[in-house]
């Protein structure tokens, strides 16, 4: 099977889809298939990668949909089997939709990356609706397969009317060596951490909130915020500290690789109070280091209480103080045994081989029919 995989941008190492289309592409291509991917920005992936990346430069005509007339072209000449977007509101669907409807490859299958829940069609709303009528809504009727992360983002692709089979199918993580029982211990104060892309949409906001009243009642711990700013938000992280009058809170920036890990390891407890997630790869990362997690409702992460691998809260500042309250009261023997079993779910559950060997045989399915795959949702 010849596959192509196409990406708005492949340099946001922040960015959630960066990282999952990368380990996709690859362990598709480890599993004996030709995998290719275009995107714009940045270094090409080297061949070792198990794949073929393509980079291709930016319009400055059209900017906002990172127009590229040579990834255009080069697309109008390709042969493939698949391709699979993972860019909405981006010119790279476009792309995909005539490369489907000209014959040049049997199956389209899109990505939403939670594009479609209600508070990402709220954010910059003029500008979708203005985008919807003229190509987006097109694409997402002529995808012959849609791939959703979690059961909210079925509902929301069925919510807009369309009927086509969906593949569930998690991102996966990659499971990094822990330190043994020797190593130092985690830090001192011990450490709430919030790591993400410092966005509206990861509500910051209502965690800057609730960390002025719990401040004061446990001067024991210090709130770590790491990440950097998106691309589209404006936002002064040192005037919204200020301003609150806050206390005990490091700003870490941007933060990747072992940095990254690093700060993981040393957090005792991750919050990421999001509005919307399709996923939440950070989520998936932090009990990966064996973290345990609190988030919201609004995020796929029901296990966390299933496995008692953390909180999964009703979003708003007044349900976040409540649930630190009695977490960050916890001893940190009790906060680690949480993170345990997170970091044996993801484990067992969040594997590139198994997921990657899922989405191919999504694809046979879409391309072949058949009985379908206990993952594929059918319109009822």
């Amino acid at each position: 099977m010849k596959i192509l995989h196409c990406l708005g941008r492949a340099s946001d190492e922040a960015s959630g889809p960066t990282h999952s289309v990368l380990k996709l592409a690859r362990a598709q291509g480890s599993l004996g298939e030709e995998t290719l991917l275009f995107s714009q920005t940045g270094e090409p992936y080297p061949p070792s990668q198990g794949f073929l990346h393509n980079t291709f430069p930016s319009s400055p005509w059209l900017s906002k949909l990172i127009h590229s007339p040579q990834m255009a072209a080069a697309m109008r000449e390709l042969r493939v089997d698949v391709v699979h977007n993972h860019a909405m509101w981006m010119a790279q669907g476009i792309y995909a939709h005539r490369m489907r409807s000209r014959g040049g490859a049997r199956l389209l299958v899109t990505s939403p990356r939670g594009s479609l829940a209600r508070w990402a069609m709220e954010y910059r709303r003029w500008r979708k609706r203005l985008m919807w009528p003229v190509f987006q809504r097109g694409i997402l009727a002529d995808s012959d397969l849609f791939h959703a992360t979690g059961e909210q983002e079925i509902a929301d692709i069925r919510r807009y009317g369309f009927r086509q089979p969906i593949a569930l199918i998690a991102n996966g993580v990659e499971m990094p060596d822990l330190p043994d029982a020797s190593a130092p211990a985690r830090s001192t104060p011990r450490r709430l951490l919030f790591l993400a892309r410092i966005h509206p949409i990861k509500g910051l906001d209502n965690l800057l909130d609730a960390w002025s009243e719990l401040q004061g009642r446990h001067p024991g711990w210090e709130l770590a915020v790491a990440g950097p700013l998106a691309p589209d938000a404006k936002y002064d992280l040192p005037r919204e500290v200020a301003r609150r009058g806050l206390e005990r809170i490091e700003i870490l920036g941007p933060v990747f690789g072992e940095d990254k890990s690093a700060a993981y390891r040393d957090a005792e407890l991750y919050v990421l109070p999001s509005f919307t997630e399709n996923f939440g790869l950070t989520i998936a990362e932090a009990l990966a280091h064996g973290t345990p997690v609190v988030t919201t409702r609004t995020t796929p992460w029901p296990m966390l209480e299933e496995q008692n691998a953390g909180w999964w809260i009703e979003l708003g500042v007044r349900p976040l103080v409540q649930c630190l309250d009695v977490a960050l009261a916890l001893p940190a023997e009790e906060l680690a045994q949480k993170g345990a079993r997170g970091r044996k779910w993801v484990e067992r559950n969040l594997g590139w081989q198994s997921l990657a060997d899922k989405m191919l045989a999504a694809y046979r399915f879409a391309l072949e029919g058949g009985n379908p795959p206990d993952f594929i949702d059918l319109a009822r």
